[in-house]
């Protein structure tokens, strides 16, 4: 049990120490926002990644919010169905997002056996993702402003 425990700890901090690497070098920096709609049920939070280059957002599982990213948080659903999410103090840069409802809490966005979400996912640029997690071209934006702010309806496969 010990090992394991350590084993987990060891990846979750390379993969944190990886993430902060490869954060753009400058001295300017702003606030991202990211007002999310389109959210079925006020169960679960919204886990969200910010990704900082092509490669960490392509090598990221799927739709799923896993490492290598720039930052990561959850968030609360409010009860009319929307959330909204704050990263502070970014590098200015070309950042990707995408999030998902993670209604049970698991970490993990369940998919059916084609591969199709369960639940509510989202990206950046409200990029389109009926036929599959988009292209890092549809999800890239420029971060070159004080304070940023970001429009997202979720989208459901059901």
């Amino acid at each position: 049990m010990k090992k394991k425990f350590f084993l987990i700890l060891s990846i979750l901090l390379i993969s944190l120490a990886y993430a902060d690497s490869s954060a753009p070098i400058t001295s300017a920096r702003g606030n991202l926002t990211v007002n999310i709609s389109g959210i079925v049920g006020d169960q679960g939070v919204i886990r969200f990644a910010l990704f900082n280059s092509k490669e960490s957002y392509d090598y990221s599982d799927k739709y799923n919010v896993m490492p290598p990213f720039y930052k990561t948080t959850t968030n609360q659903i409010s009860s009319d169905g929307t959330a909204t999410i704050v990263v502070q103090n970014i590098p200015y840069g070309e950042y990707a997002f995408k999030l998902f409802h993670d209604k049970d809490n698991s970490g993990k966005l369940p998919e059916t056996w084609s591969g199709t979400p369960k639940e509510e996912v989202g990206f950046s640029n409200n990029a389109d993702a009926k036929n599959g997690k988009p292209r890092y071209f549809q999800v890239k934006f420029k971060f070159d402003a004080n304070h940023t702010v970001q429009d997202i309806k979720m989208q459901s496969f059901k």
